[in-house]
């Protein structure tokens, strides 16, 4: 039974979508923030403002680098498998 067959994608797939959804949250938060602060309602510094944008990249990010790691690993053990 080879480890990452169908359950390596399956993880990822279930990752993805945690991740579509946290970034559509980050997102509808960002332009809120964004429409509060050009409207003048919150005196906040713009650092803060586009922070779910920051946060939002940094996922992506991190959801890359999860499925290269998967992606590599799962290359390299099936390349080590045949004669």
């Amino acid at each position: 039974m080879e480890p990452f067959s169908a359950t390596a994608l399956d993880m990822v797939q279930g990752d993805l979508m945690l991740y579509k959804a946290i970034a559509a949250l980050l997102g509808l938060s960002g332009l809120a923030l964004i429409a509060l602060k050009l409207l003048g309602l919150i005196p906040w510094p713009w650092l803060w403002v586009l922070l779910p944008a920051w946060i939002a990249l940094c996922l992506l990010a991190l959801l890359l680098s999860y499925v290269a790691v998967l992606l590599i690993f799962s290359w390299i053990t099936g390349r080590s498998n045949t004669p």
